[in-house]
């Protein structure tokens, strides 16, 4: 209540934006003098007040604009000289502003009235009441207040409903002091009262400097029509009272303590994933408390903090529903959509086998249902089969994906040997034997693990088992025998002259072959110790005589050779 109290006390000037300006005058604009002068209130005067009385005697100077400092006019209203039977009776000043009233936004149901007057001098003996009142469409009174000069009595007025209490529905006027006390206010002083009517419930607050008072009135759900200040006469009364009214405001706005409503603006990610455990929302006003709601399926660990169990909710789209609990200032709500994101499972085209030492395919970026990632390892072995984990990207509502990938073990290139010198010689033919255990081809296009070539040149096989396809193996050249030079102790030497290689054949040899310049420098030297065909490449050589000298165990045999 103390709240309450000190938030009604607020000064028009602190108007925040919730709040609509229904009413605003403090007459300085205006002309000094009469207020209007149509007393049937048809024709309005200034700033579109009306002024009415249907007594006789009444003077339109009884209600006008007066200056009470400099620069700072007011309204000033006299009241009736007789009593209340005599025609001098009841004068108002009244404004209407029923249009703003419609037009205020919706929420806007709580009307927050404040203005100011000046109690007036003491010893006064008029009888006269001076009120500001709130009327509906009707014409009946809602709420106001009531200033008696004689008395410097303030009440409240309100229309309540009393049957309960064996009285009437009606407009009464309540004391406002603590335990149903009266005001009494002080003379020549200038007072601000504010008023409080709440549409939705009827009720009345009032409260000044010293009260704060509250009851449950009737006038729920009417439209308002006017604002009016206005003097009566009094029983007994002999003499006019005058009492001067400055500064009236009037606002709509969303509930009786605030001009404004709590921020309840917040958000959500768009998007929530599954795999996430919890989401939270972000609010704009961490002071603001209040509740959060949503449409069935969505699940909160915690309503209060908008905590969203994320797993725990059904994939779909939901409408979440922030209610505030008004403890700073009116009660709001806002609204935000979210979607619950069910995790993708990723998915790739399998790998095809392939084989060892070939070139490995790639990991694809991103899964063939569009889910974007990164392996570990990050590229294929080409050597050994294995798995690869997939982790998705960042952002992305996916779970993990693997792929398993094949090698094939590529064979071993199989070895060559030959059943005799490997020298193109007429009638010697040569039979070239694989060992292997896949499929072997040669490349003279021959297939099976033997082969028998006859022509000179290089012979090579591979084999391939699984559809994986050796290296070629290690060449076997069978060299041309043309130029062939025979020595003694089963050596040929061939071809002679030569361009880029010499064979030299030697059948049961246990020395060695040199290679050597006419002056005597040794080009190359080899050691050999069985049948063999030893090919020397003289491609790098200077053309000219070179000599070949054969040592078989201490017998030499040396052979000219020209390199062109």
């Amino acid at each position: 209540m103390k709240k309450i109290l000190l938030s009604l006390g607020f000064v028009a000037g602190t108007l925040a934006a919730s709040a609509q300006p229904l009413l605003v005058e403090d007459f300085d604009a205006m002309t000094v003098g009469n207020l209007a002068t149509d007393l049937t209130g048809a024709t309005p005067g200034q700033n579109l007040w009306g002024i009415y009385s249907a007594g006789t005697g009444v003077s339109a100077a009884d209600i006008a604009v007066v200056n009470v400092a400099s620069g700072n006019n007011a309204l000033s209203i006299t009241g009736p000289a007789g009593p209340t039977a005599s025609p001098s009776v009841t004068r108002y000043a009244f404004k209407d502003f029923s249009v703003d009233w419609t037009a205020r936004d919706a929420g806007n149901d709580v009307v927050f009235t404040q203005f100011k007057f000046n109690t007036g001098a003491s010893g006064v003996t008029s009888k006269n009441s001076f009120y500001g009142v709130i009327f509906d469409a009707t014409g009946a009174p809602v709420a106001g207040y009531l200033f008696s000069p004689e008395t410097k009595a303030l009440t409240g007025l309100a229309f309540y409903d009393a049957t309960s209490q064996g009285g009437q529905n009606n407009f009464y006027s309540f004391n406002l002091g603590t335990s149903n006390a009266v005001i009494t206010l002080t003379a020549n002083q200038e007072v601000t009262v504010d008023l409080v009517w709440d549409k939705s419930t009827g009720d009345v607050y009032w409260a000044g400097s010293n009260y704060f008072s509250y009851v449950p009135g009737s006038k729920a759900g009417v439209e308002l029509q006017e604002f009016d200040f206005y003097a009566t006469a009094g029983s007994g009364n002999a003499s006019a009272a005058t009492v001067v009214f400055d500064d009236l405001y009037i606002d709509a706005r969303p509930c009786p303590w605030s001009t404004m409503r709590e921020d309840a603006g917040f958000n959500f990610d768009e998007n929530l994933c599954q795999l996430n455990a919890t989401a939270t929302a972000t609010v704009n006003d961490a002071a603001v408390t209040g509740t959060f709601t949503s449409t069935t399926g969505l699940t909160f660990t915690s309503d209060s903090l908008g905590i969203i169990d994320v797993a725990g909710s059904t994939a779909g789209n939901y409408v979440v529903t922030y209610t505030t609990d008004g403890e700073v200032d009116c009660p709001n709500t806002s609204t935000d959509t979210l979607n619950i994101v069910a995790a993708v499972t990723p998915a790739f085209t399998p790998i095809a086998d392939f084989c060892s030492g070939t070139t490995a395919p790639a990991l694809p970026a991103t899964s063939t249902n569009n889910i974007a990632g990164t392996w570990a390892p990050a590229t294929i072995s080409n050597t050994a089969s294995g798995s690869y984990t997939f982790t998705p990207a960042q952002g992305e509502c996916a779970n993990g994906g693997s792929l398993a990938v094949t090698v094939k073990q590529t064979p071993a290139a199989p070895s060559i040997s030959a059943n005799g010198a490997t020298a193109a010689c007429a009638g010697a033919p040569v039979t070239l034997t694989a060992t292997a255990t896949g499929t072997v081809n040669w490349s003279n296009a021959a297939t099976g693990t033997t082969t028998t070539v006859s022509a000179a040149g290089s012979y090579t096989a591979t084999q391939t088992e699984n559809n994986c396809t050796s290296a070629a193996s290690t060449a076997v050249v069978l060299a041309d025998c043309s130029g062939i030079e025979e020595l003694a102790n089963g050596v040929a030497i061939f071809p002679n002259p030569a361009h880029d290689v010499i064979n030299v054949t030697v059948n049961n040899v246990n020395g060695t072959i040199t290679l050597m310049t006419a002056e005597g420098k040794v080009v190359e030297a080899r050691t050999v110790s069985t049948s063999t065909t030893e090919v020397f490449n003289v491609s790098d050589l200077n053309a000219g005589v070179y000599f070949f000298v054969v040592n078989n165990a201490g017998s030499v045999s040396t052979e000219k050779v020209i390199i062109k």
